[in-house]
């Protein structure tokens, strides 16, 4: 026989129970406003829209009480212990937040029950927009915004200094930046700035707000200072609409609103430029000492820099990918180099043996030198910088001997060897200068001369006798 459907009586006597013991456990696991909030959903479930709250509803509310409106999604209305009713309006704080915040909408009687549901709805609308937080960080802890002054006040005016960065990274720096300066500038952006005041509105930051950390900077890293400067500036002309690289439909921010920090962030001191001679005995200092003073990882990282004549995030952030020692040379993708042109280096013997023993420690790294706290990522260029820096005693370089210096070593050694400009510039990734015709019309890749020098480089470096070596006999430096 075919099976008998349940009745619509059962249907109904099986609801029935099913809610009953809802209630039941909610009764038991929650209490307060969450329990009041979700009995109100059952029986907006059961019966259609619930009758709306009257004066009569609030006034009966007990000291301490807190009752939600069940047909106004996020109005809430408290009692305090002195008497004061209060409408608020409960949200989450912003975009990827999860915390919650109230913001205070008025007192009532004075503001009504339609005014509070009136101001409810527009701040839901605020909300959807996703494009603010309710709350502002202060004294260290976070604070609601009252509604009047989010509704008073354009979304750009309680935008963040968080949502400035994110906002020019992603329409900017992106879009109309090589990925190589875009990296840099994401870095800086959200080491200094967001890190420091993400949560401060844009209105209320000052030129001495920005200032204070530029400085701060500047005494240990002069020249990342410098960037940040550029970049900050950059960020707020492009918000300001006074970019000329891009074309906004209209400003981010408005200039009749907001005071414009750089009108008072001032300027950093000149720092004189580091045109340092080094010789090939300061950088070959560098290379013996910089395993036993550095570390294996630091230290491999140092020498190969060196024996490359790159520049240092070049070889920090440099992935097997990028790496063929069949054929003894590193591929630098675009995207990889300052001036946005493919870098092919020649590995002179040294830096094979660096290279293939560091695969060996790691046979399925994704890293030449992976992270040791993060091992999914690079070593930092920055914590490089900072060791040979702290280091420069034991390493047996100048106190004022810097990683890039590495170049400066290579291009004075290369033209004392009388190595022709054009190989030098090979080496370095320098493009050549648009003066003659030459350039234009010359479009030798100079392969066997780079690999060349690089090797009699490397042999300098290890005080090894490159008499094997090819050399440019004749050649004009």
């Amino acid at each position: 026989m075919p099976k008998k459907g349940i009745s619509k009586a059962d249907k109904i006597r099986n609801n029935a129970e099913a809610t009953a013991r809802l209630r039941d456990d909610i009764l038991h696991l929650t209490s307060g406003a969450l329990r009041a909030a979700v009995i109100r959903a059952i029986d907006i479930g059961e019966n259609g829209k619930q009758a709306e709250l009257t004066d009569e509803d609030y006034l009966k509310m007990k000291p301490g009480e807190c009752v939600t409106d069940p047909n106004a999604r996020g109005l809430i209305m408290r009692r305090g212990s002195q008497d004061a009713f209060r409408w608020y309006f409960r949200t989450t704080d912003g975009p990827g937040s999860t915390r919650q915040v109230e913001c205070y909408i008025g007192d009532y009687p004075k503001t009504s029950i339609d005014d509070a549901k009136k101001t409810a709805n527009e701040l839901r609308k605020l909300r959807r927009r996703g494009t603010i937080r309710f709350s502002i960080k202060k004294d260290g802890r976070h604070r609601a915004i009252p509604a009047e002054r989010l509704l008073n006040l354009d979304v750009e005016s309680v935008m963040t200094m968080s949502e400035l960065v994110t906002k020019f990274l992603e329409e900017y720096v992106d879009l109309k930046k090589r990925p190589s300066s875009a990296k840099g500038d994401r870095r800086l952006l959200t080491k200094y700035i967001d890190a420091q005041i993400g949560d401060k509105p844009v209105m209320e930051v000052t030129g001495p707000d920005l200032r204070v950390i530029i400085l701060e900077l500047s005494q240990r890293a002069p020249r990342e200072a410098e960037k940040l400067l550029t970049v900050v500036t950059t960020m707020f002309n492009t918000a300001f609409g006074r970019n000329k690289r891009i074309a906004l439909p209209e400003p981010w921010l408005d200039l009749d609103k907001y005071p414009d920090p750089l009108l008072t962030i001032g300027t950093l001191e000149s720092r004189e430029a580091n045109n340092r001679a080094v010789d090939v005995f300061e950088a070959r200092n560098l290379y013996d000492r910089a395993p036993d003073v550095l570390g294996p990882l630091y230290g491999d990282a140092a020498r190969l820099q060196l024996l490359c004549a790159c520049r240092i995030s070049e070889i920090t952030d440099l992935p097997w990918a990028e790496v063929n020692l069949d054929q003894r040379q590193i591929k630098l993708p675009t995207e990889r180099t300052k001036n946005g042109m493919e870098h092919i280096i020649y590995l002179s013997d040294q830096a094979v043996e660096i290279l293939e023993q560091r695969r060996a420690d790691d046979p399925d790294g994704v890293w030449v030198f992976p992270s040791v706290k993060y091992p999914d990522e690079h070593i930092s260029s920055d914590t490089l910088s900072k060791n040979i820096g702290t280091n420069r005693a034991a390493l047996g370089v100048d106190a004022k001997y810097r990683s890039h210096d590495g170049r400066h070593a290579f291009t004075t050694w290369a033209g004392e060897q009388t190595i022709p400009l054009e190989v030098r510039n090979r080496c370095t990734n320098h493009k050549p200068a648009k003066s003659n015709i030459d350039s234009v019309y010359n479009h030798a890749t100079l392969k066997e001369p780079a690999r060349i020098a690089w090797q009699r480089w490397a042999n300098a470096l290890a005080g090894v006798a490159d008499d094997n070596v090819v050399k440019f006999d004749g050649a004009v430096a």
